[in-house]
């Protein structure tokens, strides 16, 4: 519309142009003679350009080749021609200048006719355009409600179907409200299966995990409740796990702050000795010590087994504390060293015995017939015979007199010293029998001090006062005449430790003391030793614990005593001390009839 505006403009401008070019060609026509050809001919180039803005129009086209057939004829007016020729050349110029006009105003008007077509057209388009402004959102409203319906049926509410089914755990065909699309169904049925198969996978992946969570709480549990101490290292040492056994074997807290690695704990253990040959031996046994934080070393076994994880190579050790064990191995050796003894002794006190009885006989032989030779030297010495009085001065006939009952006396009394002993020496050759037997308590002290003589003989007496009127009682003979070893060869010990404190030395006193109370026997050992110091008193019993000087206790004498009484009579024991002044010991057996 915009070019057909500028082309009625451009129209108009060149018949205003061809207008005036004619009025030209008047005037020129009228006089000749004036010269107006070069006028006009500017005028046609005029025209000539508009002819060239409209790209050729044939009307415009038509007027400037007639301006130019035109301007040639007047070019060809010769003033010198006759008068009747030249007016019936400008008449004929005339003519063809005389409708010059019209092939402009035809485009003229054919111009104008096309503005108003688009005018209307325009008009038309502007109606439609309000019309469509209108009725286009109507449509498009209702254009997405028919979608929006059509999606819901056959998109959103199979989809919500498909949805709910799914959550179910299946998906099946008759589960829907109404047929769905085909492309539903497809879909429906591939995820039945992926559903299922997910379901499937669900349940087997919840089974394993927690199948693998109980695995790792048992794990957990285990190694937090194992007696050993359990630690885990890498391939460098450093400890990247531990049980509560650890922590308590090693005093370890959370405020430690110091190296938690093999070389902290463990100061005799390689770990580089065991990452290169790892695979030569899968678990190693070795003994060797524990530092704990307080730099205490703690005997222990340790066990060494390795795995592997990402071509990471971890270790697994397992710490045993064998403190108890190697107690435990010395009771024994010592319980064998016992029992090794108490065969000795056994077989010892058999082979004295017989000799001893056969010297016992004889003694009481060379008594009987020593009466009757004294007879015989008495009525000798009676008859006065010079010889028979030489040969009583010569072997002293008054000191055998006087002198062998005496050696025969003291032979018999050395001999039932050899009985006393040989008796002891029997009890305690029997401690472990199966069975407890009758036995009278006042008998095993006695012969208690019998065998400890040696022990206490130059530094202190032993004081009984004893119940003569206790039965015999069950019990374990050797095994409590042990006891009262122990307790005697302690007292007579602290006696002796006692003495050399003393400025002037005096005999100690070990003072035995028996009694019933109710249906239990009470045994008392007392002494006036040195006495126990307060701060020992809780460790007294432990085993391999002794205050004496290294090579006089072992540490295992009350320990035992300790066992022998509680474990295997069911009895008590205890002491009571005041350091300086003496420690006194007592016993309670019970007795059952």
């Amino acid at each position: 519309m915009q070019l057909l505006r500028q082309d009625m403009v451009q129209t108009k401008e060149a018949l205003i142009l061809v207008n005036q070019w004619k009025k030209t060609l008047d005037i020129f026509l009228q006089n000749p003679e004036i010269g107006l050809d070069r006028s006009l001919e500017e005028q046609i180039q005029a025209v000539s350009y508009i002819n060239q803005q409209y790209s050729g129009n044939e009307n415009i086209l038509k007027v400037s080749q007639a301006m130019h057939e035109i301007s040639d004829k007047c070019q060809k007016l010769s003033i010198n021609s006759s008068a009747k020729d030249l007016d019936k050349k400008i008449l004929d110029i005339k003519a063809l200048a005389k409708d010059l006009n019209k092939p402009v105003l035809s485009l003229q008007e054919d111009l104008k006719y096309r503005i108003r077509r688009n005018e209307q057209y325009l008009e038309e388009l502007q109606k439609f355009f309000s019309l469509t402004v209108y009725v286009c959102p109507i449509l498009f409203v209702i254009f997405t409600w028919v979608m929006l319906k059509w999606s819901n049926r056959t998109i959103v509410q199979p989809l919500k179907e498909l949805t709910t089914q799914a959550r179910k755990g299946g998906i099946e065909q008759a589960g829907f409200s109404y047929r769905p699309p085909m492309e539903v169904r497809h879909l429906a049925e591939s995820l039945n299966e992926y559903v299922s198969a997910l379901v499937e996978a669900k349940e087997l992946a919840w089974q394993e995990a927690r199948q693998s969570e109980y695995t790792n709480a048992r794990i957990v549990n285990i190694m937090e409740t194992a007696a050993d101490a359990i630690i885990c290292t890498d391939s460098s040492g450093n400890i990247i796990q531990y049980n509560a056994s650890f922590r308590r074997l090693t005093f370890l807290t959370e405020d430690y702050q110091g190296e938690m690695s093999c070389q902290g704990f463990l100061p005799n253990l390689e770990i580089d000795d065991y990452t290169h040959d790892v695979m030569e031996t899968f678990i190693s046994v070795e003994q060797t010590q524990l530092k704990n934080t307080n730099g205490e070393l703690i005997a222990i076994e340790l066990s060494i087994s390795h795995f592997k994880y990402e071509d990471v190579t971890y270790f697994t050790m397992v710490i045993r504390d064998i403190r108890e064990r190697e107690r435990m191995q010395q009771q024994i050796l010592q319980a064998q060293k016992m029992e090794s003894v108490g065969t000795l002794a056994a077989g010892v006190a058999h082979e004295i015995n017989t000799p001893t009885q056969y010297i016992r006989n004889y003694c009481n032989f060379l008594q009987e017939t020593f009466d009757d030779i004294k007879k015989y030297l008495l009525l000798g010495k009676e008859l006065k015979d010079p010889k028979l009085s030489s040969l009583a001065e010569e072997i002293d006939v008054d000191f055998i007199l006087e002198e062998v009952p005496q050696a025969l006396k003291g032979s018999m009394e050395g001999l039932d010293r050899v009985g006393e002993i040989v008796k002891s020496m029997k009890v305690m050759a029997h401690p472990s029998k199966a069975e407890k037997i009758p036995y009278n308590i006042n008998s095993l002290l006695k012969e208690a001090t019998v065998l400890t003589k040696s022990q206490w003989k130059k530094v202190a007496e032993i004081k009984f006062l004893l119940d003569e009127s206790m039965p015999e009682i069950p019990c374990y003979p050797g095994l409590l005449s042990q006891t009262f070893i122990n307790i005697i060869v302690n007292a007579s010990q602290a006696i002796e430790e006692q003495i050399k404190k003393q400025t002037f030395e005096t005999m100690g006193v070990i003072t035995i003391r028996t009694s019933m109370k109710r249906r239990n026997i009470l045994i008392k050992i007392s002494d006036t030793g040195i006495g126990v110091d307060s701060k020992f008193s809780t460790k007294i019993f432990d085993p391999f614990f002794t205050t004496k000087e290294i090579g006089v206790g072992t540490g295992q004498g009350l320990a035992l005593s300790h066992d022998f009484v509680v474990g295997k009579h069911g009895g008590s024991i205890s002491f009571d001390s005041n350091p300086g002044l003496g420690c006194s010991f007592t016993i309670m057996i019970p007795f059952v009839n």
